[in-house]
């Protein structure tokens, strides 16, 4: 008889080996990402300089350049994390794919959806509240934040798509709406609140020197990495236990 239980993601667990596994694959983790995190610190760095110097298009451009050079960082962590050293290249994946691609695609998708989401809520606590100005004063000073939630949690059930994409599995939203059932707070925690605490990180940092605001460029990518790790971890454990289920191994953490 097959188990038909979800498996429960275990919160702790997951955050503490979000940071435990990028420390322990530093040294190859640091060698395969440092090329591509230098491009992503230049870029920015210059971003400001780039718009007072070269106007609205060259900004633009830059967005776009930075969009892809941090989907190949975080498809690498991904592939290290679930596919071990030999993944990637020494010093880091080195070209586009359709990988890569697919890999934006999610991402867009579910930019896209979590802003549709947030303006339908909008919408109806105006409608509720009587207009958007009240809702601080009617639901306290934090209402704002409570408004993102409803997407926030639809996405990250979603979000176990971008790991899937990285290691070349060709998955689709009923896959990841079922592979994350009775999961669906734990992942919100895992990779919506952990990102949102670690955002503000760097923030931390004294100063915005050139070379304080280098340093604080790195610190936010270390913390990036970690991020990614906790969703990596999360899609092994409930992919796992799905294959497990079902007679199969697969190696977990």
């Amino acid at each position: 008889m097959i188990d038909q239980e979800p498996a429960r993601i275990p919160v702790i667990s997951i955050i503490r080996n979000s940071f435990a596994i990028p420390w322990s694959k530093r040294a190859t983790m640091l060698r395969a990402l440092l090329p591509i995190s230098l491009i992503m610190i230049a870029l920015r760095m210059g971003d400001s300089v780039i718009l007072a110097e070269l106007g609205f298009v060259a900004e633009f451009v830059t967005r776009i350049l930075y969009w892809m050079v941090i989907t190949v960082f975080a498809v690498t962590c991904h592939r290290l994390i679930l596919l071990g050293d030999d993944s990637v290249p020494k010093y880091g994946l080195r070209k586009w794919s359709k990988r890569e691609s697919s890999f934006v695609g999610w991402s867009l998708l579910g930019y896209g959806g979590w802003t549709l989401i947030t303006l339908l809520v909008i919408i109806f606590s105006v409608g509720f509240t009587g207009s958007l100005g009240s809702l601080p004063q009617t639901w306290g000073g934090y209402a704002l934040y409570f408004i993102l939630v409803p997407g926030a949690y639809v996405v990250a059930r979603f979000l176990v798509l971008l790991p899937a994409t990285a290691v070349d599995e060709q998955r689709d939203l009923t896959w990841a709406w079922k592979t994350t059932e009775g999961n669906g707070w734990r992942l919100f925690l895992v990779v919506g609140i952990l990102p949102f605490a670690l955002s503000y990180g760097p923030d931390y940092l004294p100063g915005r020197l050139s070379v304080v605001d280098f340093v604080i460029q790195a610190v936010g990518l270390i913390l990036y990495v970690v991020e990614v790790a906790a969703l990596s971890l999360s899609y092994q454990h409930l992919t796992a236990h799905r294959v497990l289920r079902f007679g199969q191994g697969r190696r977990m953490w």
